[in-house]
C-alpha cells in the first residue's frame, strides 16, 4: 500500500501525475509495513488514484479534462523493476489506477505490459478498489492477506472484471 506510506517520505506524490514508483520505494514500503514476499504472492499497489478520483466527484473533469489522454502514477518500467518482480516470484500485480506503470508509458517495447503480459503471461490488475483495504491495513498494521479472484469466463474476451476478494 504505497499511497499511505508515500505521504511520509514523498509528500508531493500525486497519483494523477506521472510519478514513477521505483523498486527502492517498494522495498522501503515493504520494510515499513513488515511485508515479506513469498513465491506466488500478488502485489497490491495502492497509489491513491481511486481515492482522489472519488473525492473529486463533479470536479473530476477539471483534473482530467481529456480522459483519453490522462496521466497517472505507477511503477517505473525497466530492467530493475522486471528483476525485482522476477526475484520475488510474484504471481500477479495489481494497482488502483489506470495503468500498472507510470502513464503514459515511455516505450512500449520496455513496458511492464509487454514483458509481464506478453512475455511472462503474468496478470496485471488495474483500477482495483483498494481504499478500504488500505484504510484497514493502516489501522491494524496487517498488510498481508489471502487474495482470491474469479474472473468472468467470457468466450473470446481479452479482459475481465477481477471479482477480487482479500481476507485478513
Amino acid at each position: 500500500m504505497v499511497a499511505k506510506t508515500a505521504q511520509n517520505y514523498r509528500p508531493e506524490f500525486d497519483p494523477f501525475q506521472r510519478n514513477e514508483i521505483t523498486v527502492e520505494e517498494l522495498d522501503q514500503v515493504a520494510k515499513t509495513q513488515n511485508v515479506m514476499f513469498r513465491q506466488g504472492d500478488v502485489l497490491l499497489l495502492c497509489t491513491g488514484w481511486t481515492t482522489k478520483h472519488d473525492r473529486l466527484g463533479d470536479k473530476l473533469a477539471s483534473e482530467i479534462p481529456d480522459p483519453a489522454n490522462t496521466t497517472s502514477a505507477g511503477i517505473k518500467a525497466g530492467e530493475d523493476t522486471f528483476a525485482w518482480i522476477w526475484n520475488r516470484h510474484l504471481a500477479a500485480v495489481t494497482v488502483d489506477n489506470v495503468a500498472f506503470e507510470g502513464w503514459p508509458r515511455n516505450d512500449l517495447n520496455s513496458s511492464c505490459h509487454a514483458l509481464l503480459l506478453g512475455g511472462w503471461s503474468m496478470p496485471i490488475g488495474e483500477l482495483f478498489y483498494l481504499d478500504a483495504l488500505a484504510e484497514s491495513s493502516a489501522e491494524d498494521g496487517v498488510y498481508e492477506y489471502f487474495f482470491t479472484r474469479a474472473p468472468l469466463n467470457k468466450y473470446k474476451s481479452i479482459a475481465s472484471p477481477p471479482n477480487a476478494l482479500c481476507v485478513t
